[in-house]
């Protein structure tokens, strides 16, 4: 009896995070999770791109303004899909720790968990050439080796590192 109702009980809903720099896997390796999990792909990218013409109507908007309006829809829409039970898969750089908490809070107001997935460069060298040298390379988050080639900046390697322990929900 208790094993039935266990089965029907609703899975717990669950905002996948990408995390990495540009390049580094993120948006295949998101589309691949959202394809075989069956959920909803978000990618911040997809709403800051439908912001284009506003930025060139409204030169130069203020500095980092619709990059924050691309992460507030994408937090928008990922609060009602868990509304309704779904989980999503959330494609970001997410290099700020402010959006991090953002879906930590929003995960625990919907009974959902977050779980990251960092991407990170596929070639040592360049990982090595990017980071500074005495960075901490343990991490709680999982860790995809990417393929990409894509532009990377070593000024926010540290930045990103140091959302490697995201709190769970």
């Amino acid at each position: 009896m208790a094993e039935e109702q266990e089965n029907r009980r609703p899975n717990t809903p669950i905002i996948v995070a990408m995390k990495g720099h540009p390049g580094t896997g993120k948006s295949t390796l998101a589309r691949a999770l959202s394809s075989a999990l069956k959920i909803p792909l978000l990618d911040k990218d997809d709403v800051r791109d439908c912001t284009l013409a506003l930025q060139q109507r409204h030169q130069p908007p203020e500095d980092g303004l619709l990059n924050d309006l691309a992460y507030d829809v994408v937090f928008a829409v990922a609060a009602t899909q868990l509304a309704n039970g779904l989980s999503v898969v959330v494609d970001s750089p997410l290099s700020r720790r402010a959006r991090l908490d953002h879906l930590v809070r929003l995960a625990s107001s919907h009974g959902a968990r977050v779980a990251v997935v960092e991407c990170r460069p596929g070639d040592e060298a360049e990982r090595i050439a990017l980071r500074p040298s005495d960075q901490d390379e343990s991490s709680t988050a999982v860790i995809i080796q990417g393929g990409g080639r894509g532009r990377l900046y070593r000024d926010s390697w540290g930045t990103m590192n140091c959302l490697n322990r995201p709190k769970s929900v």
